[in-house]
């Protein structure tokens, strides 16, 4: 089976998920409503065996005026090792697959002791929403890319015809060259700024620009790399450079 042919398999698990996940969600709703005050985010992963046969791990994300849902599926090859796919579960967007040397190569830097489903499950459970950045086109109309993570990062292959991309390694922080670093930076500010919503956003936005006009007034030798950053933090706010 190939990660496409899986994550097109799984996606006819989605009534059955949304039917698993209903109380579950319906649970995180009452306690986010008497949760202390600032609580305004809470996540559950949970591993469930689908009716037809799919070995899933779900991750529901309850927010004040929002409910996301995140599900890997894993599988083996022919080689019987462990494979698994991030499936985009409405089909509207890029499935995520992870190869085999990838959880190899991130096992040997994470939970060794564990057996490997209940490390896939850990894995997912802090890993599964990846910052995703092109870094070079290819040939044959692909994309190499580089994804950060909470755990570290990872390179791999972005086929946009397919809707599918292939993370094949798994790279630790302290091994990243400078510019990798450069964008591992860039790309954890912007997951940082998926955890608030657009109001947030914004007002976090504006009392940066606020900060910078200061900065700039004062050290006026700093305006091009203060405009810069201001670029990257519209662009972490969800607003594009020229916003």
């Amino acid at each position: 089976m190939t990660p496409k042919e899986a994550a097109n398999d799984a996606r006819k698990d989605l009534s059955a998920i949304v039917n698993k996940l209903k109380p579950l969600g319906k649970r995180m709703e009452r306690e986010l409503r008497v949760a202390p005050k600032g609580v305004d985010r809470l996540e559950q992963a949970i591993r469930w065996r689908s009716p037809r046969g799919n070995d899933w791990i779900l991750v529901l994300i309850r927010m004040k005026r929002s409910t996301q849902m995140t599900g890997l599926v894993r599988y083996h090859g022919k080689d019987k090792r462990l494979r698994a796919v991030r499936v985009d579960l409405l089909g509207n967007d890029t499935d995520i697959h992870y190869s085999a040397h990838f959880f190899e190569r991130y096992y040997k830097r994470f939970d060794r002791e564990k057996d490997p489903v209940q490390r896939l499950f850990d894995f997912f459970t802090v890993n599964h929403t990846p910052s995703i950045q092109s870094t070079k086109a290819l040939p044959d109309g692909t994309m190499e890319v580089f994804g950060a993570m909470f755990h570290g990062n990872a390179t791999g292959i972005w086929d946009s015809g397919h809707g599918l991309i292939s993370f094949t390694t798994f790279l630790d922080q302290g091994l990243l060259g400078a510019d990798q670093q450069r964008m591992d930076e860039s790309l954890s500010m912007q997951q940082y700024f998926q955890y608030f919503t657009p109001g947030q956003r914004q007002r976090m936005l504006l009392d940066a620009e606020a900060e910078l006009k200061r900065q700039a007034m004062q050290r006026p030798e700093l305006a091009q790399q203060d405009q810069q950053l201001l670029t990257l933090l519209r662009q972490w706010a969800g607003r594009s450079g020229g916003a």
